[in-house]
């Protein structure tokens, strides 16, 4: 990446350090940093590759700025800029979430780049081992691309709208996003017209969500429903998603199928999870597993190892992974 690319949010940040206390105030500067080694086999017989790698292939490291301020008559302005960082490759400063808004007594408007609502509702929240070697994206668990777990929306405005507190137990969350412009071409971050759309009802320690997600061109769409249960140091989650855009397979149309149970024990996080991919096609469809832990070896600082597996119908699609991995939260 030629050096000027880094120039503007390595300035920016610095520039932040040197700001009076007044205007840090609402400020907060934050981050995440992973390293994973992991052994992989990529598919069966005569397609199998073995590598060992090091790496933050899926994302999990970035650093970011976000800020708050108080405004007159009930208002508050809000934003965010997010890059994606690659401890491993020494490599950065990509784009991920960027967005200026206001917080409203009526729901929060906002404007820029946003992770999708489809990715962020279940999915993503709901996978212990989202962004590792381990997660079910990509696995064959669940939807990836930019309609699935894998999607921001760019040129976008998000509503999201005030919590309604529904009797003493239950909450009600919801929020849309709609990408505007007139490119109709189709682009990692969303066509204009797209939409998606998520909400999640929590009574106590069950949440129910939902989710769906529209190609603005195409007019081809994703729909998830899951359910979590949290019951004291054992929480247990399962989720469906029927896809017409970034199934696990060359067409992308099916339904997937995920599991699983975590067990919290002092330090340790234990994970078991399990997903189906039944695709539209013949001889398409795809088994995956995960197993693994999470160990705090302080607040912020966390390692990951486990094993993962894909059995596919296709081949080349199928996998197996061992993961060690590093992470520091700040």
């Amino acid at each position: 990446m030629p050096m000027r690319r880094y120039l503007l949010p390595v300035g920016l940040l610095a520039g932040l350090c040197c700001l009076p206390g007044p205007c840090l105030a609402g400020l907060t500067i934050y981050g995440r940093i992973y390293a994973e080694l992991a052994a992989e086999s990529q598919g069966e017989d005569a397609t199998q590759t073995d590598t060992d790698t090091l790496d933050d292939a899926q994302g999990l490291g970035r650093i970011g700025l976000r800020f708050t301020q108080e405004l007159e008559g009930g208002l508050s302005a809000f934003g965010r800029y997010e890059w994606g960082m690659d401890a491993a490759e020494g490599t950065g400063f990509t784009a991920r979430e960027a967005y200026v808004g206001l917080n409203t007594p009526f729901g929060s408007l906002a404007a820029g780049r946003f992770s999708g609502l489809y990715k962020s509702t279940g999915g993503a929240d709901f996978d212990p081992f989202y962004q590792t070697g381990l997660e079910a994206r990509q696995h064959g668990g669940m939807a990836s691309g930019p309609y699935g777990t894998s999607g921001y929306i760019a040129r976008a405005v998000e509503y999201r709208m005030p919590e309604w507190q529904i009797g003493a137990d239950t909450r009600l969350n919801a929020g849309v996003q709609y990408a505007y412009g007139e490119d109709t071409s189709t682009i990692a971050d969303g066509t204009a017209g797209s939409v998606l759309a998520a909400a999640t009802v929590a009574y106590k320690q069950l949440e129910v969500v939902a989710a769906y997600s529209q190609d603005g061109v195409s007019e081809l769409a994703n729909s998830k429903f899951g359910v979590r249960l949290r019951e004291g140091n054992l929480t247990y989650f399962a989720q469906t998603e029927n896809v017409e855009l970034g199934g696990f397979d060359t067409a992308g149309v099916g339904t997937f199928l995920l599991g699983g149970v975590e067990y919290q024990h002092d330090k340790w996080r234990f994970a078991l999870q399990a997903g189906n991919y039944s695709s539209e096609q013949d001889q398409a469809d795809a088994a995956y597993f995960a197993v693994g832990a999470h160990y705090s070896l302080a607040r912020n600082v966390h390692v990951t190892v486990g094993y993962r597996g894909t059995d596919s119908d296709i081949a080349s699609l199928s996998s197996t992974a061992a993961v060690l991995g590093l992470r520091y939260d700040f």
